[in-house]
């Protein structure tokens, strides 16, 4: 059989149809891929490409499994394209590329996106990944603007100072009226670790957040956004103690989801 490839429309009947002829040694569906381009799928967001379903020489699928459970589970209606007739050898090279991250796709910095990406879930109370069409929207406003500018002052290190949650911090505090050139210097500072430079607030970040282990998840994070805050505060420069008091989780997800509304 002569491998060929068309575009299809593939609505849930059919996905469903295709995914009972799923090969059986194909890789454990992953649930938050098919989360992610069903709602992709919902929004209208989802792209044709080269990309798609294929079919071996005896009609059992080896890609696309992902894409089909999306579809089932969006119950939409999307076009794909299919190859039919592919041999069985080619079925060990099949998704062996470098899988391209959201900056990739959007051409955009991994460290800006990482910002952009915990401004979302902490405005949001969102736990995955926000869509490359929701971090492209965030990337073209003023906070994405302000963000990609305070990232370029500075370079990065492996730990807290340099995280995604500072640098989400000293964006909020310029969206906020801070001083620009000064949130700057503050980030240098805890970036580099110049204790001779440090105010006693930074000083006393850094002693608490220097061997604190950073996630993608915002939950965790939130402490060391919230403290961060105080850093890039002219007004808390002379703390020496900083205590997170009252609803400060709830506080410090309306300061980004207000900044982050203002800057887009």
């Amino acid at each position: 059989m002569q491998m060929k490839s068309e575009v299809v429309l593939v609505d849930p009947v059919l996905a469903a149809l295709w995914l009972a002829k799923n090969y059986a040694s194909n890789r454990p569906m992953r649930p938050g891929t098919v989360k992610s381009y069903a709602e992709l799928m919902k929004a209208g967001e989802w792209q044709l490409t080269h990309q798609g379903v294929a079919f071996d020489a005896a009609g059992v699928l080896i890609d696309g499994q992902h894409r089909l459970a999306a579809v089932v589970e969006a119950g939409a209606t999307v076009p794909m394209m299919v190859t039919v007739g592919v041999p069985v050898a080619a079925f060990a090279a099949t998704d062996c590329g470098v899988r391209r991250s959201v900056g990739d796709r959007l051409v955009l910095s991994r460290r800006l996106v990482a910002v952009l990406t915990a401004a979302d879930a902490v405005a949001n109370g969102r736990k995955r990944i926000a869509r490359p069409t929701q971090i492209r929207a965030i990337a073209d406003s003023q906070f994405g603007r302000t963000a990609a500018a305070l990232l370029e002052t500075n370079g990065t290190q492996k730990r807290a100072m340099s995280s995604s949650w500072v640098g989400l911090a000293a964006t909020v505090a310029v969206l906020e009226g801070q001083d620009f050139e000064w949130v700057a210097e503050q980030r240098r500072v805890l970036v580099c670790q110049d204790e001779d430079c440090e105010t006693p607030v930074a000083r006393c970040f850094r002693r608490r957040f220097q061997n604190f282990h950073c996630s993608a998840d915002p939950y965790p994070n939130m402490e060391i956004l919230a403290a961060a805050l105080l850093v890039f505060d002219r007004f808390e420069i002379s703390t020496k103690l900083i205590k997170l008091l009252g609803e400060w989780r709830e506080d410090t997800r309306v300061r980004v989801s207000t900044a982050l509304n203002e800057g887009t």
